[in-house]
């Protein structure tokens, strides 16, 4: 089941150009609700996901699997509602000093929809991870009383916060979210974020705009990227920002 049917709805030649540019292993993060079962030869165990590849992830399981290593299995992956199923082969075994153990699993997804799904799956958890900060010398500052601090990312992502920086509110104050064509935006003491898409309005002093959206399929989708790739998010995003954001993406649910 395809977790998004209008974003990162590859064709074929683009879903291998995007399998080939996402070459990390990229973690996922403890508010990520990733959940993952396992089984092989009369054995199944349960757990969570520990990172994402293309080709395969790392797993904490609750019991160590009874099949030897390069042993055949299945993997079934749940996020929400949404579920996807693979066929994989387990690589090592390790025990956890706090319990459980750590399996790594090879990943081969024959399916179209399977594969597609498993792909949109990498996307916010890799944009969450890869946000790093640009260079503060080629962020242009443009907001009287504001900082504007820029991080970016995997898939053309491009977070952008504006932070008060004196008095008793300093902080984030607002933020941007850019993946590719699509916009998603949010104020402190506005409920909700507001998301938008790029569109040709023929003017001719500019190609390009962004249109707002109101409700429908890609508004949720854009609102649905956004959470997922706020509970990914890691330390190249200062704690202050994720919490700031955290706070967008609860509403955005």
């Amino acid at each position: 089941m395809k977790l998004f049917k209008k974003l990162f709805n590859f064709q074929a030649d683009e879903l291998q150009q995007a399998e080939r540019r996402l070459q990390s292993r990229y973690a996922v993060g403890t508010d990520f609700p990733l959940l993952a079962a396992v089984a092989g030869n009369g054995w199944n165990g349960a757990g969570r996901v520990q990172n994402l590849a293309v080709g395969g992830l790392g797993l904490v399981l609750d019991r160590g699997p009874a099949v030897d290593t390069g042993a055949a299995v299945k993997v079934g992956l749940r996020l929400e509602s949404y579920e996807i199923l693979a066929a994989g082969l387990l690589r090592h075994v390790r025990v956890r000093a706090g319990g459980g153990f750590t399996c790594g699993v090879s990943l081969t997804v024959d399916d179209p929809g399977a594969r597609q799904a498993y792909l949109q799956l990498l996307i916010p958890v890799s944009i969450g991870c890869s946000l790093a900060p640009v260079d503060r010398t080629r962020v242009r500052q443009d907001e009287p009383g504001l900082r504007k601090t820029v991080y970016a990312g995997e898939s053309a992502s491009r977070l952008t916060v504006w932070s008060r920086e004196e008095g008793a509110e300093r902080g984030p104050v607002s933020f941007e979210l850019a993946v590719g064509e699509h916009l998603v935006r949010g104020r402190a003491g506005t409920p909700g974020v507001q998301t938008f898409s790029r569109v040709d309005d023929q003017r001719p002093h500019r190609v390009t705009d962004f249109a707002a959206h109101h409700g429908g399929p890609l508004d949720r989708e854009l609102k649905q990227l956004f959470r997922w790739t706020v509970q990914n998010l890691r330390e190249g995003v200062p704690a202050a920002v994720r919490k700031f954001l955290g706070g967008f993406a609860g509403e955005s649910g």
